[in-house]
């Protein structure tokens, strides 16, 4: 293991893909061979294309707050979270689960992208239906995207564990590796944009996109601040309960790897709420 050189500043502001593809190759290569890191860097960059509007038959992404970087967040925040896991526990996270854990990151939120056909306002409106289509593209896409079809279903079990409006007791798992990266992916999707530095800016786009899609519960954009706090619950005990409490392994990360013995995701997060206490 080796400390990696970064500041901690910046571990929650990291919109450069060269920086992220960086910290995929330090910290993934630390646990598994050149050929699994290879294939997510590979995928990661499709996913940049994608969100660009370089990649045939899809548009480039129109939602401010699901967008690129929220990608960037969740991807960064499941490899350091199967670190901490891997460091923390004598079974490390198998590299098939690994891997399906981190396509689900990347594309767990394609159900937003528009196809090129589609003209008409932006993929917010797909918010109620958008894990379904993001199944739907990996499912269709996966020849194209070169996704050995038996990881399919696995990677899209993974997806739904990011659907907070599932019982998590409707998913079912192929096996207990994957009920624990499927545990990563959610606590990822949870950790990842609340510790965003720009989180609380970002909320304002939420309220757009909730709007589009005829969230009738949201009438202002106060609304959203207002509900901040509640989710913030409601996402706290979801990380305890259905999600293991995968958060628990951070500081082990941070300390092994920054040598900063915290849950820095944690203290970013109450910063979030704090403020929003003033």
């Amino acid at each position: 293991s080796r400390k990696i050189r970064a500041s901690s500043a910046r571990l929650f502001d990291q919109v450069k893909a060269r920086d992220v593809i960086r910290e995929i190759r330090q910290l993934m290569g630390e646990w598994y061979d050149t050929a699994i890191v290879r294939s997510v860097v590979r995928h990661f960059r499709i996913i940049n294309r994608l969100y660009r509007g370089k990649y045939r038959g899809y548009r480039a992404c129109n939602t401010d707050y699901h967008d690129l970087q929220h990608i960037h967040d969740v991807l960064l925040a499941a490899i350091r979270l199967v670190d901490a896991y891997n460091l923390s526990l004598a079974d490390p996270l198998p590299a098939r689960e690994t891997l399906q854990l981190c396509l689900a990151a990347l594309y767990h939120d394609t159900g937003f992208i528009q196809e090129s056909w589609d003209a008409d306002g932006t993929g917010a409106k797909y918010t109620r239906i958008h894990i379904r289509r993001s199944h739907e593209f990996v499912r269709t896409q996966a020849a194209r995207l070169k996704i050995d079809l038996e990881l399919v279903d696995g990677i899209c079990t993974m997806i739904s564990a990011t659907d907070l409006a599932l019982e998590w007791e409707e998913l079912s798992f192929a096996s207990p590796a994957e009920q624990q990266a499927s545990c990563i992916i959610g606590t990822a999707d949870i950790i990842g944009q609340m510790a965003d530095r720009m989180y609380l800016e970002k909320l304002l786009f939420l309220y757009y996109e909730l709007r589009e899609a005829a969230f009738a519960s949201l009438t202002t954009a106060f609304d959203i601040i207002r509900n901040t706090a509640s989710y913030y619950d409601s996402t706290q005990a979801r990380l305890q309960t259905c999600l293991g409490g995968m958060d628990r392994y951070l500081p082990m990360h941070f300390k092994v790897r920054y040598g900063i013995d915290s849950n820095l995701y944690q203290e970013a997060i109450d910063r979030q709420m704090n403020y929003l206490q003033v």
